[in-house]
């Protein structure tokens, strides 16, 4: 007997997956930090803050000048010296961190009393009384020789140029009221003339403007100080 012959089997077809892909996207993923925030803490020093000023007005004279007025570098050596001079003369009680010049003219100043001249005016002829002649005589010689006494002493006043500022003064520190600062700082001045001359003489050796220098004049021009 025969062998039937084996039944043939399709091969199945292998299984096409079908992958569907969607276009590449545009947008960035967003950016994640692997690391903590480091907050900042806030700072204990504090924040150094501008001093205030107190502004004083004061007006300073200062006689036997130059017939003009000083130019920049002169203003600025007339600031150093009276800035100096007034912490030096005030030492704690007022402290001058600078000066501003607000106006600055011209004047006329009588000479100081070592700059005058002597001169000599006419005397009135004595009148006789209606005494006696003796009495008259000696009476005219008498008023004669007073009238002549009192001329010689008679000064006629020269006139010199000057320079006028009203100034601006810097108070950083006082242990004063602040309606008081102007007139400490006239007091200075007047006060200690001589100083401030002989200074303002010093620095005319290198800056001819002050040389001549013989007389410094102040006094306050301000309402009680303000601060700025």
């Amino acid at each position: 007997i025969a062998n039937p012959a084996p039944t043939l089997k399709p091969t199945p077809k292998p299984t096409q997956l079908v992958v569907q892909t969607s276009p590449p996207s545009t947008s960035f993923p967003p950016t994640i930090s692997i690391f903590p925030t480091k907050s900042i803490a806030p700072s204990m020093t504090p924040t150094a803050s501008p001093v205030a000023s107190i502004k004083v007005r004061i007006i300073v004279t200062l006689h036997n000048t130059p017939d003009i007025l000083m130019n920049q570098e002169e203003q600025g050596m007339f600031i150093d010296t009276l800035v100096q001079f007034l912490n030096e003369q005030s030492g704690k009680a007022m402290v001058v961190n600078g000066i501003d010049v607000e106006s600055e003219e011209m004047v006329v100043v009588t000479a100081s009393p070592a700059s005058t001249q002597t001169v000599m005016t006419p005397s009135t002829p004595a009148v006789a009384t209606n005494v006696s002649s003796t009495i008259n005589t000696t009476n005219t010689t008498s008023t004669s020789t007073e009238v002549a006494r009192n001329t010689l002493g008679q000064r006629r006043l020269r006139e010199v140029p000057g320079v006028r500022l009203i100034v601006i003064l810097k108070v950083i520190s006082t242990t004063l009221p602040h309606n008081l600062l102007g007139d400490m700082a006239v007091v200075a001045v007047e006060e200690n003339q001589i100083d401030l001359v002989e200074r303002f003489v010093r620095v005319g050796l290198d800056y001819p403007y002050f040389e001549k220098i013989d007389r410094v004049a102040s006094f306050s021009a301000d309402v009680p100080g303000v601060q700025s």
